[in-house]
């Protein structure tokens, strides 16, 4: 702790404030890439297409609704605590892979507001923001997480 910040300071796999910059859109819009080529869809974006090797790649966001194709319920390690922003229920955190509307696949990432037991596989989920941990110079770094979508 310091004593200008409350809060924690952690740097284990903490991404830094320069990625974090770089990779804004990817990280808060879900804007990945799209070939004109062979209309293949990539999260997070490329330049190059990965199946036809082309350039012809343009910037396309992605739908912040998708289904929960798998997940993983497990302790959290003494090492990386929970952070503020987002219900945590005892020690656990719940990991998985979502599946985009557009058949994008979208993970490891967090489902949260959402007790471990009511978690299944093939429900809906919404993404949203939540605070992920607190930069060394005071600056709070934000992401996505997911939360079942309770609209349908």
């Amino acid at each position: 702790m310091n004593e200008l910040y409350p809060e924690q300071m952690y740097r284990h796999g903490v991404l830094r404030t320069t990625k974090a910059w770089r990779q804004r859109t990817e990280r808060y819009r879900l804007v990945g890439s799209e070939c004109r080529s062979c209309g293949t869809l990539w999260w997070p974006g490329r330049r190059i297409c990965g199946k036809c090797n082309s350039r012809d790649v343009v910037e396309r966001q992605f739908s912040p609704v998708g289904e929960l194709v798998t997940h993983h319920v497990g302790q959290l390690p003494w090492y990386v605590p929970p952070v503020g922003g987002f219900e945590v229920y005892g020690d656990t955190r719940t990991m998985a892979l979502v599946r985009l509307q557009e058949g994008v696949y979208v993970g490891p990432t967090d489902v949260v507001d959402c007790p471990p037991e009511k978690i299944r596989d093939g429900m809906r989920l919404r993404k949203v923001f939540r605070k992920l941990r607190r930069e060394g110079n005071g600056n709070w770094q934000y992401g996505f997480m997911w939360i079942p979508d309770d609209t349908v």
